[in-house]
């Protein structure tokens, strides 16, 4: 869905789709040929490092981020987030990772589509743009509905399931060259991670329910815009959304102060929101998947992209509130922080070398949740700071959470760029006052009351058409509050027109407590919808 840097004409007449029988382009490498590119990559980011600057290291970089291209999958995706160094680049090696050249002809990219969604493009679009824009896993095409409405059409590059799961057996090389992470650091654990939020991507019925709960999330946000999802239009390897314009980072980095301030409190607000309200977060924030947009309107952020999102547990959250009411109230000794860390999933083990650091790593860690007023990221010198305190256990504490942190650090790291490149104060204690839990929780317990006996905490949602599974979907049980959402918006009119709503059937759920067992089961013509909780 990214926008291209420069329009792109869009084609009035599709070009003749090759029959569905057509064979796709050659595939990206795989197998140990894959394996052997990885270990290039790997080569030569060493080799860059050892480059200090200049005109070598940047030829370097180029033939790096060429490599990182052609593989598509993990190595693009670990490109698209170097894409955040090159924002002062006037000649960037991976921003283009962000936006590229598509991989997969028009011919081929169409028969994809119709395969996928089991009808000819004539009787979907009325316009598709024989141009595409390549992404990690598939590339994007815009397009317009039959009823006018300009759309974003998503598909998969085909073998990229394939392809990935290769990366994950060669993770282990590509990340050699960071450092001697394997004593004592449980490596197999975070592959695990990294592959479990890589399969999912691979998913588009979960991406089409994730981007049906952010919507959700954000609905009476005015300074934030979402795609709307068109079920006609995606299926299996295919996602079709509304498409949002919008300027690029490095682009809307040179706005108008006020729109500049508007977008990084945005940033924030969403984040915060994410881990202590929604307990759900976007985390794959490289420059392609924001749009910032200035109007009438005002100024708002567009989030494209919800392959990754991801659930953040309970206690993970209240253990967080809970250091930071801590640090406030200079309650903060060495034993609670420890506590407090603990509750997050944190090896307290690991955390042995640290110990006497602990309460001054956490207060430079709150400092932004503490500052009064405008707080200027550049002020606060997170990396170098750390490194003082820390010395040569500064890679201690990162890897003593657990592997899931990873995609919260790199969102959290992700923000921070974004507003590095924006260069404006923001007020993220105010964000910070608008979710703080309305009662403080110490350390290992949960915020808020007390979940009641029996409590189911997953919510999973399934519709079937003729017998086979179309949308299968597990949720944290808070999302009951916003279940409608998630349901197609024919089912919701027919069972409006009954006198039946599925709000306040999910709101019935929740206020009962989340008891287990079955919430909302729908049979017509040939499709089945239930939804439970366990």
């Amino acid at each position: 869905m990214p926008e291209p840097a420069q329009p792109r004409a869009v084609s009035k007449t599709p070009p003749r789709p090759l029959p569905v029988s057509a064979p796709l382009p050659a595939r990206a490498p795989s197998g140990l040929r894959r394996s052997a590119q990885m270990t290039l990559v790997a080569r030569d980011l060493a080799v860059a490092r050892c480059r200090g600057s200049g005109p070598a290291r940047d030829r370097v970089l180029g033939d790096v981020a060429r490599r990182l291209g052609l593989l598509h999958g993990l190595p693009q995706k670990l490109g698209q987030l170097m894409a955040f160094s090159e924002l002062e680049s006037s000649d960037p090696a991976f921003a283009p990772l962000t936006e590229n050249a598509p991989t997969l002809a028009a011919g081929a990219a169409f028969a994809a589509i119709e395969s996928a969604l089991g009808a000819p493009i004539a009787s979907r679009f009325r316009e598709l743009a024989p141009e595409g824009i390549s992404a990690s896993i598939g590339q994007v095409h815009r397009g317009v509905l039959q009823d006018g409405r300009p759309v974003a059409v998503k598909v998969q590059y085909p073998g990229i399931a394939e392809c990935i799961e290769w990366d994950l057996k060669a993770l282990g090389w590509i990340t050699a060259p960071v450092g001697d992470l394997s004593r004592g650091f449980d490596l197999a654990a975070y592959r695990r991670e990294i592959g479990r939020s890589l399969r999912e991507e691979l998913d588009y019925a979960r991406e089409a329910a994730a981007l049906q709960q952010f919507r959700a999330w954000t609905r009476g946000w005015p300074t934030v815009v979402t795609p709307e999802l068109i079920p006609a239009c995606s299926r299996g390897s295919v996602l079709t959304m509304t498409w949002l314009d919008g300027l690029p980072l490095s682009r809307a980095r040179n706005a108008p102060r006020a729109d500049r301030v508007a977008f990084a409190s945005t940033l924030v607000r969403l984040l915060l929101h994410g881990l202590f309200r929604w307990r759900g977060i976007h985390a794959d924030p490289h420059p392609g998947n924001f749009r910032f947009l200035s109007g009438p309107d005002g100024p708002r952020v567009g989030v494209l992209d919800f392959g990754c999102m991801q659930e953040i547990g309970p206690d993970w959250a209240s253990g967080l509130a809970s250091l930071l009411d801590a640090v406030e109230q200079r309650s903060d000794t060495e034993a609670e922080v420890l506590a407090g860390f603990r509750s997050m999933g944190f090896d307290t083990d690991r955390l042995s070398p640290l110990a006497g650091k602990l309460v001054e790593l956490l207060r430079v860690l709150a400092e932004p949740f503490l500052t009064e007023g405008e707080w200027q990221p550049a002020t606060w010198r997170l990396g170098e700071r750390l490194g003082t305190l820390l010395g040569e256990h500064r890679m201690t504490f990162r890897t003593a959470g657990p592997p899931s942190l990873i995609f919260i650090l790199r969102a959290f790291q992700g923000l921070l760029q974004y507003l590095k490149a924006f260069d404006v104060p923001v007020r993220w204690r105010d964000a910070w006052k608008e979710v703080r839990p309305r009662v403080p929780s110490k350390p290992g317990l949960r915020a808020g009351p007390a979940a009641a006996p029996g409590a189911a905490r997953r919510l999973h949602v399934r519709i079937l058409e003729h017998g086979l599974p179309r949308v299968e979907l597990t949720l944290p049980s808070s999302a009951l509050g916003s279940v409608a959402e998630l349901m197609p918006t024919d089912v919701v009119a027919r069972l409006d027109r009954r006198g039946l709503s599925v709000s306040e059937i999910g709101a019935r759920a929740l206020r009962a407590g989340c008891p287990a067992g079955e919430v909302f089961l729908d049979r017509h013509d040939a499709r089945e919808i239930r939804v439970w909780l366990e």
